[in-house]
């Protein structure tokens, strides 16, 4: 079971088929028969209510529960777990949320966390469009597997030591509306060179600052300041 966090279901689906390589292989799409939800943690009390003895160690670790199948994975700033159930039991799983007094996050908090904690998601930060290893996930990629679609490029960057773009995030002290295409410039030799463009932001109201997923030059990243959207702004690490 393959769970894509964004993205068009008939986009992602001719992703997998168009790069499929055993014949025996099926692709469907389960998206109406099951349901996802993420909690940032899992209470003692909420453990019992889904007759869980223990919680997965590792990470991407999994425990299949009579209501659904719990995964641990790092969506946020800190490391949470995915519960996957069937769409007919979504409503005895919110029901025993509500009652163990957990809260929803909205859509747009969400995507603030993820872009401050430099969480990218396929196909909105990363897709076939790129080369997988400018987003800073070298570890999971196989150099042992075999034969795969795209191998050679990844051996050859790989190889080379560095790619000519790569995935960052970048701040800019200014509450801004989505920055999805906007021009991030680097001050390169006294002068302001146009070196990349935003794939997704979002903004903290509280804090006043705007976080920003950028694919920018790798080179220009050398540079010790950056104008995003003509405001001031700040390299920020990959990941949080």
């Amino acid at each position: 079971l393959l769970v894509c966090d964004a993205g068009e279901s008939a986009h992602l689906k001719d992703a997998f088929i168009r790069y499929k390589v055993a014949d025996r292989v099926e692709v469907k799409e389960e998206s109406d028969n099951y349901a996802l939800l993420h909690l940032t943690s899992i209470t003692p009390e909420m453990a019992q209510d889904l007759a869980l003895l223990t919680l997965p160690q590792q990470d991407l670790g999994w425990l299949e529960v009579e209501s659904a199948l719990v995964v641990k994975r790092r969506r946020l700033d800190s490391i949470g777990y995915d519960l996957i159930c069937e769409s007919q039991k979504l409503d005895k799983v919110l029901k025993l949320l509500e009652q163990n007094r957990y809260e929803a996050f909205s859509q747009e908090a969400f995507e603030l966390e993820r872009i401050r904690a430099g969480l990218p998601q396929f196909p909105i930060e990363m897709n076939e469009n790129f080369i997988l290893s400018e987003s800073g996930i070298e570890n999971v990629i196989s150099s042992n597997k075999g034969c795969y679609t795209g191998q050679e490029v990844i051996e050859k960057a790989s190889a080379i030591g560095e790619l000519p773009y790569k995935l960052a995030r970048f701040s800019v002290s200014a509450i801004l509306d989505s920055l999805q295409g906007a021009k991030l410039e680097a001050l390169i030799d006294s002068k302001w060179v146009q070196c990349g463009s935003a794939l997704s932001s979002a903004a903290d109201q509280e804090s006043g600052e705007t976080f920003a997923f950028v694919r920018t030059k790798t080179k220009a990243l050398e540079a010790a300041k950056f104008r995003l959207a003509g405001k001031e702004a700040w390299l920020r690490d990959l990941r949080a």
